[in-house]
């Protein structure tokens, strides 16, 4: 016996809306994971966010530095522009 589910648009909207956003919760996990090995293998807080993106691309990121900085933001990451006119980003706790 088949058992029917009874799904209202307000659930397939949640879906859509989780399935939209799945992309950029990929990406975040990949960024922070190599924002973390990147801060272990400096220390101090901050981090050149070139050199995050160039750790996450070898584990399947594919965005770019800007595309980068706009998912850390997203997360509450900060992202500055530093004194030599690379981006560089941190955690806000």
């Amino acid at each position: 016996m088949a058992r029917q589910i009874n799904v209202n648009a307000e659930d397939r909207l949640d879906l859509q809306d989780a399935a939209s956003r799945a992309p950029d919760a990929c990406a975040l996990a990949l960024l922070e994971a190599a924002y973390n090995e990147r801060l272990a293998q400096i220390g101090g807080q901050a981090v050149i966010l070139k050199s995050v993106v160039e750790i996450a691309a070898q584990h399947g990121f594919t965005g770019t530095v800007d595309e980068a900085a706009g998912i850390l933001r997203a997360a509450g990451y900060r992202v500055k522009t530093g004194h030599d006119g690379r981006l560089v980003t941190w955690k806000v706790d």
